[in-house]
């Protein structure tokens, strides 16, 4: 069954016009008149507070269904509503955001607006799956609940410049609730863009392990693939060196600062970088404790094919990007994107191990690289603490593949400085100001 949840025709937040019905008397069960709230069909905004009144003589007024701080529902009154970026200096309106990454278009469009689709994921019998390799078929994405419901959200692709295109999904509302598995996966990058509030209190996860996830990159970023040990995926920070002397991945935070473009992980084949995701939202993006975006970049593992031996560097961490007047980060949740560990092989007998997954455990203060008897040791996983991968040890027929490095989130807010409660950034971590138009 396909699940719709769309609201009544309107238009921007920025001069809604929401015609409220007049009350109900008690008595008689008929509509009767109510007193004018202001004049209508008017809109003024001032400093930081918008008011908008309808044709009807009252204040436009609407509902949230996760606008709360553990997101409940709430309601808005424009009657001096706090614009989250202040007033336009010449409009009798809020200002917007400004996205970066091409995303102003697809956030301009009618679909993210009062009468857009509130997205509400609270299945938690089983994983979510969306995949980004068919684009937006027919202009929607699909999203499947293990259930059986659908949910029909409006979509488009946008071609970046050195980068991948990226999915983009267009709504009103965006939420994840606590114990909801959200996998994303696929050969492009994802985005959500939100007229109103996106509230993650499940996981949403593009790590490596997710099949094609690190595919989100441009290829010229992976480690190319050769017999013996193999480098580790850049990403902030180069990519470890194998123990032949393989060079690991550029420092891609060097090449392409800022994740401008929106860009993933890099691979070394199997051991597979996170994916990349940007979120944006007119007014709050919010993690509740439990709320988890992953990123992390895979580990390198070992294969024989075609008589030759491989060994294989760790994927390095994804891309998150965050944009919104308010983010909240509450004291539990993570943003993860450390780079996997890389794989140690024996090339007398053709014994491998493989290192350990970027999201193996977060609590650890270390990404491991594989070890086994005879072997080299592979290179341990760049953490938010050691960007960079490290190199392996050992040379000769006792191979291994160097570790991926630590992935990137941006996060832009209003006022440009975001603190995050202390282990909720499994990643690299900077902020900026958020711009406005």
């Amino acid at each position: 069954m396909r699940r719709w949840s769309t609201w009544a025709s309107f238009v921007l937040l920025a001069a809604c016009k929401f015609p409220e019905l007049p009350p109900i008397d008690e008595d008689s069960g008929t509509r009767v008149d109510a007193a004018p709230e202001c004049e209508p069909d008017q809109a003024q905004c001032s400093g930081e507070a918008l008011t908008v009144c309808g044709p009807d003589g009252r204040f436009v007024r609407y509902d949230v269904p996760n606008g709360g701080p553990l997101g409940e529902p709430v309601s808005i009154t424009l009657d001096g509503y706090p614009c989250p970026l202040g007033c336009h200096a010449t409009e009798a309106r809020c200002n917007d955001v400004a996205p970066s990454n091409g995303l102003t278009r697809a956030l301009d469009t009618a679909d993210v607006g009062l009468s857009g689709v509130d997205v509400l994921l609270d299945d938690t019998s089983g994983d979510i799956i969306v995949s980004t390799n068919a684009g937006a078929p027919n202009g929607e994405i699909v999203i499947v609940e293990p259930g059986g419901d659908e949910i029909a959200v409006p979509a488009e692709v946008i071609t970046q410049v050195d980068g991948p295109d990226i999915v983009v999904l267009k709504v009103r509302t965006f939420t994840v609730r606590e114990g909801v598995h959200l996998k994303l996966a696929g050969t492009k990058a994802i985005a959500i863009v939100s007229h109103l509030d996106v509230y993650i209190a499940g996981h949403v996860n593009l790590s490596g392990t997710n099949v094609g996830a690190g595919a989100s990159q441009n290829s010229t970023c992976n480690v190319a693939l050769a017999p013996g040990p193999g480098g580790g995926g850049g990403n902030y920070g180069r990519g470890g060196d194998a123990s032949n002397g393989s060079a690991g991945g550029a420092n891609l935070e060097v090449l392409q600062p800022g994740l401008i473009p929106l860009q993933g992980g890099c691979s070394n084949y199997l051991g597979v970088g996170g994916g990349a995701i940007q979120i944006v939202s007119r007014t709050k993006i919010a993690l509740s404790p439990n709320g988890l975006i992953n990123v992390s970049g895979r580990q390198g593992s070992g294969r024989v094919s075609g008589g030759t031996l491989y060994a294989f560097g760790g994927g390095s961490g994804g891309g998150v990007v965050l944009e919104a007047p308010s983010i909240v980060f509450a004291l539990g949740s993570r943003v993860a994107g450390r780079g996997g560990g890389g794989a140690a092989a024996n090339a007398t007998n053709n014994t491998h191990a493989a290192g350990t997954a970027g999201d193996a455990d977060l609590s650890a203060t270390s990404i491991p690289g594989g070890m086994c008897t005879g072997c080299g040791t592979g290179g341990s996983g760049g953490t938010e603490s050691t960007p960079p991968g490290s190199g392996s040890g050992i040379s000769g027929t006792t191979l291994a593949g160097g570790g991926g490095a630590v992935g990137r989130c941006v996060a832009a807010n209003r006022s440009g400085v975001l603190l995050p409660p202390s282990g909720t950034m499994k990643i690299r971590f900077t902020s900026r100001a958020i711009a406005a138009r």
